[in-house]
C-alpha cells in the first residue's frame, strides 16, 4: 500500500497523545462558522476522535453517529455496515459501551496506533469527509 501523508499525520498526532489527552479531527463546514456555530445551527460537521485513557495503556476511539441511532448524522444501512466492518461498534450492538452518548465507538489497545490511524481515515473516506476540511484539535 502507498504512503498516505494524511494517515501518516494521524499516527504521529497519535503517537503525542499523553494520557489524558485527545486528538479531534472534525469537518469544517462553511454553515458552522461564526454566530450559526456558537448557536448551534447548520449541519453537525462529521468528526472522528480519540483519547488515551488515563493510565496510557488504551485508547477510546468515536466517530458521528448514525441519526437512526440517536447519532448526530444521516447514515444508510450501506455506510453504517462499511463502518462496522473497519471496526467501529454502534449503539446497540453487542459489546458497546455507552461512555458518552450514541457515537460509534471502540477501544484499541495504545501499542496498535497503525490500525487506529488507519481506521480514523478509512472512517473520514467512508464518510466522504474530504481531507483538506478536516479541523485537528490536540487537547
Amino acid at each position: 500500500m502507498p504512503d498516505d501523508p494524511f494517515q501518516d499525520h494521524l499516527r504521529a498526532a497519535l503517537a503525542s497523545l499523553v494520557p489524558g489527552s485527545f486528538l479531534l479531527l472534525e469537518e469544517t463546514l462553511p454553515e458552522r462558522r461564526g454566530l450559526g456555530r456558537l448557536l448551534g445551527r447548520g449541519t453537525p460537521g462529521r468528526f472522528v476522535q480519540a483519547r488515551r485513557d488515563e493510565d496510557g495503556a488504551d485508547l477510546l476511539l468515536e466517530a458521528i453517529g448514525p441519526a437512526g441511532l440517536g447519532g448526530g448524522h444521516p447514515m444508510d444501512d450501506t455506510t453504517l455496515a462499511r463502518l462496522r466492518s473497519l471496526g467501529w461498534l454502534a449503539p446497540g450492538d453487542d459489546g458497546w459501551d455507552q461512555v458518552g452518548g450514541p457515537l460509534l465507538r471502540v477501544f484499541l489497545p495504545w501499542s496498535d496506533l497503525d490500525r487506529a490511524a488507519a481506521m480514523l481515515v478509512d472512517t473520514l473516506r467512508t464518510l466522504d469527509v474530504d481531507p483538506d476540511t478536516v479541523r485537528t484539535t490536540l487537547g
